[in-house]
C-alpha cells in the first residue's frame, strides 16, 4: 500500500524510493486497469485503490497463516513484542517512547523487544532514544530473526504491540493471531479490519495513547487473558486452505465468463 499512502511515502527519508513508489504506483494502476480481474488482500486496499481503477472486476481474498503459527498453553516470558522491519512509518521510535514511559516497576518486569531487519535512519534515530535514556537493559533489538524461529517469540510475549501505519494484509499481526498472542495494535485501517475484536487500539502517531494501551493491558491479567482467547477464536478465519480455495474459486469463475465470452 505504500505507493498509494502519502503520508507513510512521503514519511520516507530517501527521495529515491519516493519517486521509485511513485512510478511504482503508475505501473500497478496501468496493470490492474488491464487486468480480467483484480484481488485484494484486504477491503482497506481495494477501497483505497478502486477509486482511481476502470476495473472489469474485483475481490477480496485474504492471506492465511502458516501452519507453524499455533498458539501455546503457557507464557514463559513478560516480554513486550513487536515485529517489523525498522521503517519510519512502522513507529517504532513512537513505541520505545511510549515504553519508555511505563513506571519503573512495570519496566523492571516487562522488557521490549523489537524484531526485524534494521533500517536506516529508522534504526540509528531508535538506538539513540535508547542509549539517552539509559534503556539498553530493557530495550531489545534482536535484528533479523530466522522465520522458523517467530513463533516462539510470539507465544512467548505477554503483549504484541503492532504501532505499524502502513498495511495492505498484515502478515506479522495475523501471525500474532495464529500464536494466541494478546495483541494492541494501530487502529489505522486496516489493522481493525484484521484484529477486530482480539485487539485493543491506539493512535500509533499519539505516544501517549500506544502507552495508555499497553498499561492497560499489562495491568489487568484478565483482559490480557480475555485477549488471548479472542485471538485463538479468530485465527481460524484466517487458514491458507480457505485463501487457496476462494482463489481456486474466483479464476474458475474468471475462467468461464472468458469462454462464455
Amino acid at each position: 500500500m505504500l505507493p498509494f499512502d502519502k503520508v507513510a511515502l512521503f514519511s520516507l527519508d530517501s527521495r529515491l524510493s519516493i519517486l521509485k513508489n511513485i512510478v511504482l504506483k503508475k505501473f500497478m494502476i496501468r496493470t490492474m486497469n488491464s487486468a480480467n480481474h483484480v484481488i485484494f488482500i484486504s477491503e482497506y486496499a481495494r477501497l483505497s485503490v478502486v477509486k482511481l481503477l476502470r476495473l472489469k472486476s474485483d475481490s477480496v481474498i485474504y492471506h492465511g497463516i502458516a501452519s507453524n503459527f499455533t498458539p501455546s498453553s503457557t507464557i514463559s516470558d513478560n516480554s513486550i513484542l513487536y515485529v517489523s522491519r525498522f521503517e519510519t512509518y512502522k513507529n517504532h521510535l513512537n513505541l520505545i517512547k511510549a515504553y519508555n514511559l511505563l513506571s519503573e516497576e512495570l519496566k523492571e518486569k516487562h522488557s521490549l523487544i523489537l524484531v526485524g531487519e534494521g533500517v536506516e535512519p529508522a534504526l540509528s534515530l531508535c538506538n539513540k532514544y535508547i542509549e539517552s535514556n539509559n534503556l539498553e537493559d530493557k530495550v531489545k533489538i534482536l535484528g533479523k530473526v530466522e522465520y522458523n524461529l517467530l513463533p516462539d517469540l510470539y507465544r512467548q510475549c505477554q503483549l504484541f504491540v503492532f504501532p505499524s501505519s502502513c498495511e495492505n494484509c498484515p502478515n506479522i499481526l495475523l501471525e500474532a493471531i495464529g500464536c494466541g498472542a494478546a495483541i494492541a495494535a494501530s487502529k489505522t485501517s486496516p489493522m481493525p479490519e484484521f484484529g477486530k475484536k482480539a485487539a485493543l487500539y491506539f493512535d500509533e502517531t499519539d505516544v501517549q495513547s500506544i502507552n495508555k494501551v499497553i498499561i492497560k493491558v499489562l495491568e489487568n491479567q484478565n483482559l490480557r487473558n480475555q485477549l488471548v482467547v479472542k485471538s485463538i477464536d479468530l485465527r481460524g478465519d484466517y487458514t491458507w486452505q480457505n485463501t487457496a480455495y476462494l482463489t481456486w474459486k474466483c479464476l474458475i469463475n474468471i475462467g468461464n465468463t472468458d469462454v462464455q465470452k
